[in-house]
């Protein structure tokens, strides 16, 4: 066993390279035979325009232009072949399941990776996500390689690497909006890591990769103050409830609304949450340092975006 796990451990990018194949390959057979819906063809109706039409489309649209112009160029190799444009997606899901399990194992070790493989691998919401013509699973690699830089950055110290962070931010502004609740998430985390570090508020550098972020995006910064000011951005339709939360639960797992549910699977799941809390709490407790600080990084990024959106969502 030492020996197999010494092994994957010097050859672990052919594990990351292997897993993103098979989420990308996963993703296309899931997407046989389905038809393209609404969103997806105006996707690719936007993409097929030219670039100052796109531009203009995307002025008044509620998510900014950046897939739509890879979708065009995309598109344009390959004529616009439906199974093509649904690779492209794939692709972008395919290459965040290798940069997850990579930025796991640098924060977690080899045996936290492995045990995340098969989460990664079968989670419903990825894979179904993982084809559309959407921005989605771009989203994905953008949310997932902006971390690893940030992680990057603290640990190594180098500017290169908060300015890599700086850019990705940028680029995810660029991508779709809501990317801001990881961004958030992220400025949340660094501030609690500074001042459980007793940095003064004046020292704290990471200050400027934001200000590099929003420098980089300043350029559509009238467009999207546009559209706040004229309601383009999707609104959340209702107030986020207990119902909804389980909603996303069941989503995130099974692809499944609550409501469709049955109740074997909802006990299933419910063992499942159990666990998962209670697998959470013993780890949290025997974590040290960093990987404590870590932990708790996934912790802001998994509840900060859902309390942005239950504030968002009140009357």
């Amino acid at each position: 066993m030492k020996r197999l796990l010494s092994w994957v451990e010097k050859y672990w990018w052919v594990t990351a390279l292997g897993a993103g194949l098979v989420t990308c390959v996963g993703a296309l057979l899931l997407s046989i035979g389905a038809s393209v819906w609404f969103d997806e063809g105006y996707s690719i109706f936007i993409a097929k325009q030219p670039v100052e039409t796109l531009l203009a489309h995307t002025a008044v649209d509620a998510h900014p232009p950046l897939y739509y112009l890879l979708l065009k160029w995309w598109g344009g190799l390959f004529e616009f072949n439906e199974l093509a444009l649904r690779a492209l997606s794939a692709l972008f899901a395919g290459a965040a399941t290798s940069l997850g399990l990579m930025l796991t194992k640098r924060l977690f070790g080899l045996r936290a990776a492995l045990m995340s493989l098969p989460v990664l691998l079968l989670a419903p919401f990825v894979l179904r996500y993982g084809f559309e013509i959407r921005m989605y699973s771009l989203t994905a690699l953008i949310g997932v390689g902006a971390t690893y830089a940030l992680v990057l950055a603290r640990q190594t110290k180098q500017k290169l690497w908060w300015a890599v962070y700086a850019a990705l931010v940028a680029i995810g502004m660029y991508t779709l909006y809501v990317v801001v609740t990881l961004w958030v998430a992220h400025l949340v985390w660094l501030a609690w890591s500074s001042m459980k570090d007793r940095v003064p508020v004046r020292k704290w550098k990471w200050i400027w990769a934001y200000v590099g972020a929003v420098a980089l995006f300043i350029p559509y910064m009238p467009t999207f103050f546009g559209h706040l000011m004229h309601s383009v951005l999707s609104k959340v339709g209702t107030e986020v409830t207990l119902t909804k939360l389980v909603d996303v639960v069941t989503i995130f797992l099974t692809y499944k609304p609550e409501s469709s549910t049955g109740g074997w699977v909802s006990l299933a799941l419910l063992a499942l949450l159990v666990g998962l809390a209670g697998l959470f709490v013993a780890v949290f407790r025997r974590a040290k340092g960093e990987q404590r600080r870590h932990l708790m990084l996934y912790v802001f990024m998994a509840s900060i975006p859902l309390l942005f959106f239950a504030l968002m969502s009140l009357p």
